[in-house]
Formats: C-alpha cells, structure tokens, sequence
C-alpha cells in the first residue's frame, strides 16, 4: 500500500515493539509491548529461569547481579553475548513499528547475530 498515508485527524497510536527469540529453527519467544524498557523487562524475565541451563556459571551469575541492580537491558545484551558458548546458539530480532510514519513501509530490524555487538 505504497503512498497510503493515515487520516491526520486521528490520534496515531504509541510505536509497538516485538521480540523474537529463535534457537535453531525454533521460535522460543515472542514478547510485545508498548516501550523498549516493558520489553526488555519482560524478555529478562522470561531468560531468568533459562540462564542457568543455557549460559555458564560465570555469565550466569553476571546476568543475575545485572538484573538484582536493576539493568535488565545490560543482563539481556550479555545473555546474547554468552547463550551458544554452552548450549545452541539464540538470536534476538526486536522490531519496532512507528504508526506516525507517513507511509506504510516496513519497520527498521534489529538483530543480534554471532560475532555481532
């Protein structure tokens, strides 16, 4: 729908923004929320309970004490950082859409790939 532009009269709802963790070829996670910080947030909470099968001891006590110090992003960047060095590799994609852009073009992607930081 190339050029549609919403009715400017309306009130444009807030960006969403959507995580995705995939293993392998698995989806293992899909979050949505209305700000980057609920999704980070909410994704910490979801890795809570993995780090202990997925990271190593030293990684996994760091990811705790970030999160008891209330940096759920920092804990979450070094989960991507670690996850794979014991077990399968994870990927996160998080996806934010803007309904105040002017055209509906597809949102801009971020990915966490190996090797990439």
């Amino acid at each position: 729908m190339r050029g549609f532009r919403p009715d400017s009269d309306r009130a444009s709802p807030a960006p969403l923004h959507v995580g995705v963790v995939t293993g392998g070829s698995e989806t293992v996670w899909v979050g949505v929320a209305p700000t980057r910080e609920a999704l980070v947030a909410e994704l910490a909470a979801f890795l809570l309970p993995r780090v202990p099968y997925q990271l190593y001891d030293g990684p996994a006590s760091r990811f705790r004490r970030l999160l008891e110090a209330a940096e759920p992003e920092r804990a979450v960047q070094l989960y991507f950082e670690h996850v794979g060095e014991r077990w399968d590799r994870e990927e996160l994609t998080v996806v934010t859409r803007d309904w105040n852009q002017t055209e509906m073009t597809p949102p801009g992607m971020e990915r966490r790939r190996e090797g990439s930081g």
